[in-house]
């Protein structure tokens, strides 16, 4: 049975605020102890130098300062086999980002920035050693994370992983695979991601990640973000797609434009891609907070998925089929929302949570 058919609740805690990764086991105890279900964390990819889980140097590989004492058991030689398709270019990235003094790739040797094919051979060659340390790392890491989840699944909690829709232009993923984005000569972005002017920003949100060349990625069939899935499903029980109307639409913005106000929105084929994921029959959670068109809601309702309701902006929610959730970063804390509410909001608030249990 799905998991998410059923009306339980949890507790949203990324793995870094732990004192350590062998504490995960004891917040798995506390969440069983408090009556939770549910485990959600931010995502576990290798983050850059500004810490942020939503700009990592690869949408598959796992952040190796998250490697506990406790180990799964696990064959390395199944784990290599089940992870070839991004695997070895992460660690080939990872060696010639020390080769580089740390520079984005588009600043390496033109040759193998551009993956000229027998520049590839020669560094796979010279740094056959340094790439099978970096995935026997991610070894250790997919088999520490692993007694996480069985430990999880034991306990009856369920983890749900958060994906993000987009990837960072400094990444094994562009490097490896640059057809697949919209990238100059050079290797830099003609078109990058963000949202338009809302209640949040009149300039609206300029990320800057490179977007997808829909086109090159479906004539694959899809594949990268089906191997993307299938690699988030082994280290979750639940995905959340976050920013899921970029899956309906985007807003695509010219390269060198200094605010997201200059945009457009681009149809995506977002039916095409769920049609291929969901044939895997993963548990999935949409992240459709915003401003929403019919469209997104229409193709979210396509495929059954539960969506987002923020418990600050909807105070009279009686839909089905949602995960509900106190708050966001983007507004108060729970506490803080709750003290400067006025007597009649209070009063409605008081409500809601006597009616969730809570």
């Amino acid at each position: 049975m799905n998991p998410l058919h059923q009306r339980r609740c949890g507790i949203l805690l990324h793995i870094s605020s732990l004192p350590s990764f062998d504490s995960c086991f004891d917040f798995i105890d506390l969440l069983k102890k408090s009556g939770q279900s549910y485990w959600q964390i931010l995502p576990q990819n290798p983050v850059m130098d500004e810490g942020s889980p939503y700009k990592c140097y690869s949408a598959f590989a796992g952040d190796i300062r998250y490697i506990g004492k406790v180990k799964a058991d696990f064959k390395y030689a199944d784990f290599e086999r089940d992870n070839r398709y991004w695997l070895t270019d992460y660690a080939l990235f990872v060696a010639l980002k020390r080769q580089f003094d740390n520079l984005p790739w588009y600043e390496w040797d033109k040759d193998i920035a551009f993956r000229d094919e027998k520049a590839v051979k020669h560094y796979k060659n010279i740094y056959r050693s340094e790439i099978n340390d970096e995935k026997a790392k991610q070894f250790d890491f997919y088999t520490s994370w692993k007694a996480v989840m069985d430990y999880a699944e034991k306990n009856e909690i369920r983890i749900i992983g958060d994906m993000p829709l987009y990837v960072a232009h400094d990444s094994a993923d562009v490097w490896s695979r640059p057809k697949y984005f919209f990238l100059d000569k050079e290797g830099y972005p003609t078109k990058v991601s963000g949202v338009p002017p809302d209640y949040f920003s009149t300039e609206g949100q300029l990320w800057g990640n490179p977007v997808y060349n829909w086109d090159t990625i479906k004539k694959d069939k899809y594949r990268w973000w089906i191997e993307r899935i299938k690699r988030q499903n082994s280290l979750s029980h639940i995905i959340r797609i976050d920013h899921f109307r970029g899956l309906e639409s985007y807003w695509e913005i010219d390269a060198g434009e200094m605010s997201a106000k200059k945009g457009k929105w681009v149809k995506a084929p977002g039916e095409e891609l769920l049609k291929e994921i969901v044939k895997s029959d993963i548990p999935i959670i949409v992240e459709d907070l915003g401003i929403i068109t019919p469209e997104v809601i229409a193709l979210k309702n396509r495929f059954s998925l539960p969506g987002m309701k923020v418990l600050q902006f909807d105070r009279d929610i009686d839909e089905q089929n949602l995960v509900v959730y106190t708050g966001t970063h983007d507004n108060d804390t729970l506490l803080g929302f709750y003290k400067n509410l006025k007597d009649e909001d209070c009063k409605k608030a008081q409500n809601i949570l006597s009616e969730m249990d809570v």
